[in-house]
């Protein structure tokens, strides 16, 4: 999924006219599974900013994702 990621953000910054290295937000929860140092390190490679909140909380946070 990352590798995925990664390739739509590089599309998004040629259509909007941006630099390589413009960076991007991804918020996720904190679960131990998104913690990989592998992955953090290949987004922080891309300019991809990693935003976490804490696990088990996304029902508490959806009206964010609904109204923003």
């Amino acid at each position: 999924w990352c590798k995925k990621f990664v390739e739509w953000i590089e599309a998004r910054r040629k259509s909007f006219g941006l630099p390589g290295d413009s960076p991007f937000l991804l918020f996720m929860d904190s679960h131990s599974s998104r913690e990989s140092s592998e992955t953090l390190q290949y987004l922080k490679d891309n300019h991809v900013e990693v935003v976490t909140y804490p696990s088990h909380c996304s029902h508490l946070l959806q009206p964010l994702d609904v109204g923003v």
